[in-house]
């Protein structure tokens, strides 16, 4: 999956996975969210946190509105736009499942491997959908953990455990061989 792209992509992978659902498969989706036991406060801590760690919050978006990518302006966006919701690609709210991780697992997870994350006054000061210019952290390993790793083992996890015999997965390119080389790893040759 292209979390932006050409509206023609969008187009042919929803009628890929409608396709794909007229056989029986169940689509995995990625898609990071809290809990709705989840206050609106710690929601936005979380918020911060995880802008703290990747440098930026893209609600509704990597490409905004007034045509910037990650505060940039790019020529070659014209043509491109967001990744759609859900249903408009055809997925499916009664058979097809979000399988990630929640902000507030991968925060713990991060904080219990690294250490905890200090939000500072231009964090709280900086609104979640401006531009980000305050301190981030500076730790790529940490921030591949955040991003890729922890959420990979989790999807793989929930692959490994699934009752469905019928799995597409929906994920972003750089999911896929952190992906695949845990099922090798993890399910036994032949099966």
């Amino acid at each position: 999956m292209h979390h932006i792209g050409r509206q023609a992509f969008y187009d042919d992978v929803k009628q890929q996975i409608d396709s794909l659902h007229r056989i029986g498969y169940v689509v995995y989706y990625e898609l990071v969210t809290t809990p709705q036991s989840i206050d609106s406060s710690v929601k936005d801590t979380l918020l911060r946190k995880f802008r703290k760690i990747v440098g930026q919050y893209s609600a509704g978006g990597y490409l905004k509105k007034d045509g910037l990518l990650a505060g940039k302006k790019y020529k070659f966006l014209k043509e491109l736009v967001n990744q759609p919701k859900d249903h408009s690609i055809g997925l499916d709210a009664a058979i097809d499942m979000n399988v990630d991780a929640f902000l507030n697992d991968l925060v713990n997870a991060y904080e219990n491997k690294y250490s905890k994350i200090i939000l500072e006054p231009c964090d709280f000061d900086t609104g979640l959908n401006d531009e980000y210019n305050c301190t981030k952290i500076n730790n790529e390993a940490g921030r591949n953990f955040f991003l890729k790793d922890y959420r990979n083992d989790f999807i793989t996890n929930r692959i490994i455990n699934s009752p469905d015999n019928k799995i597409v997965l929906l994920y972003g390119k750089n999911h896929y061989y952190g992906i695949l080389n845990n099922l090798l790893q993890k399910i036994p040759a032949g099966i």
